[in-house]
């Protein structure tokens, strides 16, 4: 019971890595421009006003520090779609091949079936995409077919890069001070090691590769189970930033900023999974299998800094992989949305998910 406590404070102080930094927020909710509405308000006001102090460059090499900081100056708006148009998610029975059952559909296989089961098929010409999943259905074989949804994760407008210099960094780290969080000087390496984390996102920057470097502040963090679902391979490089961005706050490893910014729960292991690509976007089947493999590898906290595009309607699909994920007793955190609507989108709507929404201080 100790230990499930524990987890859970885990789950809800990284619950604060699944907002979309410095994300959309309404009038008089915590914003200073705005008279507070209520002595709640002019208090929080109050402590934000008092340990917030923006630093005078934002923005600098990443490769020079370690973390890469997004920087809004407004809502991103709509993301994007909400299904992609040219494709529809398939999943045969068992033993069915699903080449083969593309070709009696007079289609082709966009990407195989992953650890969800789910496969992608091209939609055939001449078809809309209601008539070929009407089409699918009726086929013996297939236990299930659906469009896709498609996924974003939060987005710079005014490009991303890093805080150059420590005190800069705990600067706008602020909210560590307030939390129940132990400094990272205290923390053996070895004492969370065993909480796994899976951060679903555009990768991470965790070693040097041919195209790219590793960030400093992940030299002491532990790395299980990385798997690029985007590109198909064990080598989930950030091409982006943002799941950069996410993970440093989630586990950076400094010297209470040192060499980077501060983690919320330093000493955690990371399981960088790749959902997203170089332009921040994704499909739903890339999420499905990050949820199974996750899953699979005894993630205990999964960790979705990203929403499908306005629209899109809960698939059967990932209410189950969300639902089974929760059954394995995993703890499911996922930002709230990034547009400034007075709803909660998916997958953070879910029953089984902690949604995470914010304010921005101007």
């Amino acid at each position: 019971m100790k230990n499930h406590r524990i987890l859970w404070l885990t789950g809800l102080l990284l619950a604060g890595v699944a907002l979309w930094q410095f994300g959309a927020h309404e009038a008089n909710d915590l914003n200073p421009l705005d008279e507070p509405d209520t002595p709640a308000e002019a208090a929080a006001l109050t402590f934000a006003h008092t340990h917030h102090s923006p630093a005078v460059d934002d923005r600098y090499h990443v490769e020079e520090f370690g973390i890469a900081a997004e920087i809004q100056s407004e809502p991103t708006g709509d993301p994007g779609a909400a299904y992609a148009d040219d494709r529809i998610m398939v999943r045969a029975q068992g033993g069915v091949q699903v080449e083969r059952l593309a070709e009696r559909h007079e289609t082709w296989v966009i990407r195989p079936a992953g650890p969800s089961g789910y496969a992608t098929f091209a939609l055939p010409a001449g078809l809309d995409r209601a008539e070929f999943r009407g089409q699918l259905l009726e086929d013996d074989d297939v236990l299930d077919a659906d469009r896709i949804g498609r996924i974003y994760g939060a987005d710079a407008i005014e490009g991303s890069g890093a805080l150059r210099t420590s005190p800069a960094i705990l600067d706008y780290q602020w909210p560590i001070a307030a939390s129940p969080r132990p400094p990272p000087g205290t923390v053996a390496a070895s004492a969370p090691a065993a909480v796994k984390v899976a951060v679903l996102d555009t990768g991470l920057a965790y070693e040097d590769h041919a195209d790219g470097v590793g960030l400093p502040s992940f030299d002491l963090v532990g790395i299980a189970d990385p798997w690029d679902f985007v590109n198909g391979d064990d080598k989930p490089y950030d091409d982006h930033q943002h799941g950069s961005h996410i993970a440093s706050v989630i586990a950076s490893w400094t010297d209470d900023g040192v060499d980077g910014a501060v983690g919320v729960a330093p000493g955690v292991t990371v399981m960088p999974i790749k959902v997203l690509d170089g332009d921040n976007a994704g499909y739903e089947t890339d999420l499905l299998d990050a949820l199974a493999w996750a899953v699979e590898k005894d993630a205990q906290i999964v960790n979705m800094s990203l929403s499908f595009g306005e629209g899109y309607i809960l698939s059967a699909a990932l209410d189950l992989a969300l639902s089974d994920a929760a059954a394995s007793g995993a703890v499911l955190v996922a930002a709230a949305g990034n547009n400034g609507a007075s709803f909660v989108t998916y997958p953070a709507a879910h029953r089984e998910v902690i949604a995470v929404g914010a304010g921005r201080l101007h």
